[in-house]
């Protein structure tokens, strides 16, 4: 299977703004936002007792490629984390060799795609 690209639904935007609050309210899967709440607390403590705001900006570029995916296809983010039940639960999902990914990689780059 491959990922085929999505429009964003009706009177979303293609994109949130890179801020916590706007990608928070995008997040479209209860396991995104329940590690996403959890992870923003520590990850300010973190950035209070260091002086590293940098560890924010991490934080925050992360969470918006998450959630421009869940904009960009929220039933592929249900379905990916289906999978990671599945998984956890230490049953078999249908799968394709790391090899054979990065050969697409390749012939995608090759093609200048």
């Amino acid at each position: 299977m491959t990922a085929q690209p999505h429009e964003p639904s009706p009177g979303r935007p293609a994109r949130p703004e890179k801020n916590v609050l706007a990608i928070r309210a995008v997040l479209s899967h209860p396991c995104d936002i329940e590690a996403f709440e959890a992870s923003l607390p520590v990850v300010v403590d973190k950035a209070r007792a260091t002086h590293d705001w940098a560890v924010l900006d991490e934080f925050i570029h992360t969470w918006w490629l998450i959630a421009c995916d869940s904009l960009r296809d929220p039933r592929g983010r249900h379905r990916m984390w289906e999978r990671v039940g599945k998984l956890r639960r230490g049953e078999s999902v249908k799968s394709v060799p790391g090899e054979d990914v990065e050969a697409r990689i390749r012939a995608r780059l090759a093609r200048g795609a």
